[in-house]
């Protein structure tokens, strides 16, 4: 799986399976990509590229991202709908909401 994964991604590129997504999701802006098919897998392997790293992404301003114990917030408004902006600001209000109470 790891050459299929090299012999896909493009120069100075990361390209990594879902499995390995679900742990640096929170560090690492990424896309998804085509899944591939590999022998001996029954399943296509979802796929995604790494863009950026988040540390990078909040200092130019694009995320918002804060973790300490018992907190953790990524905002990455690139990816936010009109929608969704909507349900991440009545999600920040409630919580605020809960804290205060």
């Amino acid at each position: 799986l790891a050459a299929r994964l090299q012999s896909r991604a493009e120069v100075a590129c990361i390209l990594m399976t879902n499995e390995t997504y679900s742990l640096v999701k929170k560090l690492a802006h990424t896309e998804e990509e085509e899944a591939i098919v590999v022998k001996g897998i029954p399943e296509p392997a979802r796929t995604y590229r790494v863009s950026n790293l988040y540390y990078d992404l909040t200092e130019r301003g694009r995320v918002i991202r804060h973790d300490s114990d018992g907190l953790s917030v990524l905002i990455d408004s690139d990816k936010l709908s009109s929608a969704d902006r909507a349900g991440a600001i009545a999600a920040r209000e409630a919580a605020v909401a809960q804290l205060e109470s």
